[in-house]
């Protein structure tokens, strides 16, 4: 609606269904790592410089990649790391 566009709800719950079902199919096949790599090319701001609020304090990092938990990996400017969900993290 906000859009003024009428959008074709079939057409996209079959593309939703597909990439589902590619990504399903990724992971039953024992293929995690083009999974990983896809979700490592859509981060937003990935290895870019950028200001965050962690725990109430502005930092400054850059993200540079995902842990086994799922938590984004920060590199400070002084060589240091923070491991935090995306939960616990501001983009400024």
């Amino acid at each position: 609606m906000l859009t003024g566009i009428d959008y074709d709800l079939n057409a996209l719950l079959n593309a939703l269904l597909e990439i589902l079902d590619l990504r399903f199919n990724q992971l039953k096949e024992g293929n995690p790592e083009q999974l990983d790599a896809d979700y490592i090319d859509n981060l937003y701001r990935f290895m870019e410089p950028g200001s965050f609020l962690y725990q109430g304090k502005q930092v400054s990092a850059k993200m540079t990649g995902v842990n086994h938990f799922g938590q984004l990996i920060l590199e400070l400017p002084e060589g240091g790391m923070l491991e935090c969900g995306l939960s616990d993290l501001k983009f400024l």
